[in-house]
């Protein structure tokens, strides 16, 4: 999180050119816009024909989704449609950040889960809990230009961490301040109504501040082993969200983060990626390659590395590989490196010694 007080203000990090939201919001609009009457027939056709692709995407852009936001708004009439997203969508519009809140044992950890795994809901945004004097506030910023996001947007945000703090017993009356970077909206009762008159606008950041006391209240309702479970889950989906440019790149990552000489197969290769054995096969074909192919390369990769000890002889290196004997080893390397095993050896060395 790049989020830092400095002086007093509020320093960021370049804007972005482009956000990233999950579908999961869109889920949720749509949600909200049948609690408050919307007809089927009347919902904004892009989120109908989002939410019904097979596979559904997994994100939008930021974009994409203020321009359904805005339909939703004209379509139902409801100016404050963004505050109804973050307070009213069911709770399984919010994927495993419901029960991750929903089974922490403090608002502390809560606010600790939101921090790490916001981006499973929307990317690019400093978020950051900063504690003094007695109070304690969540500052939230996209990391785009400020006149590209919605009021629409930013009250979605807010009410969705106000829903948090609700749920561990915090009171309009623990409110310090409720901040808004937009300008005082045409439907401002609705605020006043929600917030009790603390919110403020056109603030450097979004967020809630409040009682800090509120942080530490222990949640009687948690269940540690599934909130475990859900842990290990988000921290996974966290990592695909930064996966690299190819699937030959995805896989070869997952070679190299084998220990040295486990050579593992496809399926195994497969199952880590979350994809079927054809499936990575005919991905890897397109990119021109195979998975025998990078495992192939691995093992060279690997055999380097090992013939650079000398304390290793070379049938303990063939061992390692997994070849029955050093000959196998030896016609293998030459295909490689167009050169055996022991002659590759010497030269490494001297160039180690030269450097």
């Amino acid at each position: 999180m790049n989020l830092n007080q400095v002086g007093g203000g509020v320093h960021c990090s370049p804007a972005r050119e482009e956000v990233w939201v999950s579908t999961l919001l869109v889920k949720a609009l749509v949600d909200v816009m049948q609690q408050r009457g919307v007809a089927l027939a009347d919902l904004p056709q892009r989120a109908v024909e989002i939410l019904h692709s097979e596979p559904m995407p997994q994100l939008v852009t930021l974009a994409d989704f203020q321009a359904l936001l805005l339909q939703g708004i004209q379509v139902s009439g409801e100016q404050g449609l963004g505050l109804y997203c973050g307070l009213h969508a069911s709770e399984s519009c919010f994927g495993l950040m419901s029960p991750l809140v929903s089974h922490a044992a403090t608002l502390r950890e809560a606010v600790a889960v939101v921090v790490r795994f916001h981006p499973l809901l929307v990317d690019g945004v400093q978020l950051r809990l900063v504690e003094q004097m007695g109070t304690a506030e969540i500052r939230c910023k996209l990391e785009v230009a400020d006149d590209s996001v919605l009021p629409s947007f930013g009250e979605l945000m807010v009410a969705g961490l106000w829903r948090m703090l609700q749920r561990f017993g915090c009171r309009v009356e623990d409110l310090c301040a409720v901040r808004f970077e937009h300008a005082h909206p045409v439907h401002y009762p609705l605020y006043a109504s929600l917030f009790g008159g603390t919110e403020r606008f056109r603030q450097a950041y979004a967020g809630l501040e409040f009682r800090a006391s509120v942080l530490d209240r222990l949640h009687l309702h948690r269940h540690g082993e599934l909130h475990r479970l859900m842990h290990a889950e988000a921290e996974r989906r966290l990592g695909r969200l930064h996966r690299p440019a190819s699937y030959t790149a995805e896989v070869r990552c997952f070679l190299r983060s084998q220990p040295p000489g486990s050579f593992p197969d496809l399926l195994a290769a497969a199952r880590s990626l979350r994809l079927g054995t054809r499936t990575l096969r005919r991905r890897l074909e397109v990119e021109g390659t195979s998975y025998r192919a990078l495992l192939q390369l691995q093992r060279y990769e690997v055999a380097c590395t090992l013939l650079r000890d000398p304390k290793l002889a070379v049938h303990q290196v063939a061992g390692q590989l997994g070849y029955a004997d050093a000959s196998a080893f030896d016609r293998a390397f030459k295909r490689w490196a167009r050169c055996s095993p022991r002659q590759y050896r010497k030269s490494a060395l001297a160039a180690c010694k030269e450097a």
